[in-house]
This record gives C-alpha cells, structure tokens and sequence, in this order.
C-alpha cells in the first residue's frame, strides 16, 4: 500500500522531518502515526519501518491503524 506523500518535489528537506533512527524523510502518514502512538507533542519522528520496530507490529498493522484514525476523524491523518 502506497502512503500518501504530500511534499512537493524540489522543496528542501526540513531535519525535523527525517527519520530519527535512519534519516529516512518522512510523509504525513509517518509524522501522524508517531504522534498519534509514541508522542504527540513530538518533533522529531520516525519512519513506518522504524517504528514497526519499536512497537513490535508490523508496518500493514500501522498502515491499518492510520487508516482507522483517518476514518475516526482523528486531524493527524486529515
């Protein structure tokens, strides 16, 4: 399933917006799933596969729960 990437091409990088654990830049999708279980006051995130990792499920899992949120409303996921 392909996460939705809302950057527009040639825009620079901001460093908030990398993985915390690999640098990998970030798409809204990420940043909401990291705020929504890890902290969201955060300002620093990490990736879906990073964070698959520090939770213990799997990245299809995550991408069901964002779904979920979406479809709750919840404004990280608008």
């Amino acid at each position: 399933m392909e996460m939705p990437y809302r950057r527009p091409q040639g825009a620079p990088t901001n460093p908030a917006l990398l993985c915390t654990e690999c640098s990998r830049e970030l798409n809204v999708t990420e940043i909401g799933l990291h705020k929504k279980m890890i902290n969201r006051g955060a300002t620093r995130f990490m990736c879906i596969d990073c964070l698959a990792k520090h939770t213990g499920l799997t990245c299809e899992m995550l991408l069901e729960k964002a779904e979920q949120f979406r479809k709750m409303g919840c404004i990280l996921f608008k």
